[in-house]
């Protein structure tokens, strides 16, 4: 047999397996493949949980985030939910405290229970009606690839005494009539007498020792 030919035989790759250079890229995937899949789950679980999601929700609500787009923290607000329009409410239900009660579900869809102490309802021109109530509201959420997002209900605004003094004072100023301000007043005084007997008025979850009873 020709030398030549024999030395050049030697040089091909074995038939049952690929050649070290071709291996060791394979390797190389195989390793990135898994580094990836590894920072995608300390992404996944690094997301806020739907209870977290709806918690930051509320409390966002609470503190007056929908009560206008002009709001600092409207935007926030707007991005833990679907809805691409917030109505404009004539009405802002007044709450003293909220807590997450119960929340359940699967890995794409859940559902968490929030339970609002009710003082009463902000009604447009009839002013403050008092109506202390509990009120026990299911939100349902998704997840997408930026997070839980609340889908429904979009309820009308649950907000604090303070935000809604602070609403009531900014309506004071723009309003001239004296029936308008007269009731104006007269609703700021009802919720500055309904803090000051309430005392600090929170947001918290129930579930949550580090959030419970914390004055918001």
């Amino acid at each position: 047999m020709n030398p030549q030919f024999q030395r050049s035989r030697r040089r091909n790759p074995p038939a049952n397996g690929p050649a070290p250079a071709d291996r060791g890229l394979e390797l190389a995937l195989i390793a990135t493949a898994a580094f990836m899949l590894s920072l995608g789950a300390v992404w996944r679980t690094g997301r806020p949980t739907p209870a977290e999601t709806v918690q930051r929700y509320c409390q966002l609500d609470f503190s007056g985030a929908r009560l206008s787009s002009d709001s600092p923290n409207s935007k926030a607000i707007a991005a833990l939910a679907t809805w691409q329009v917030e109505p404009g409410w004539d009405t802002a239900v007044n709450v003293k405290s909220f807590e997450i009660v119960n929340h359940g579900g699967s890995a794409e869809s859940e559902s968490v229970d929030v339970r609002y102490d009710k003082i009463g309802q902000l009604q447009g021109e009839s002013g403050l009606e008092i109506n202390k109530a509990t009120e026990t509201i299911t939100f349902h959420l998704i997840s997408g690839t930026d997070g839980w997002q609340i889908t429904k209900p979009q309820i009308p605004p649950h907000i604090s005494a303070q935000a809604a003094i602070s609403n009531l004072r900014a309506l004071l100023r723009q309003e001239h009539g004296t029936a308008a301000r007269a009731k104006l007043h007269q609703a700021i005084a009802q919720l500055q007498n309904l803090a000051s007997i309430g005392g600090k008025l929170s947001g918290h979850n129930a579930d949550d020792p580090q959030t419970s009873g914390r004055g918001q």
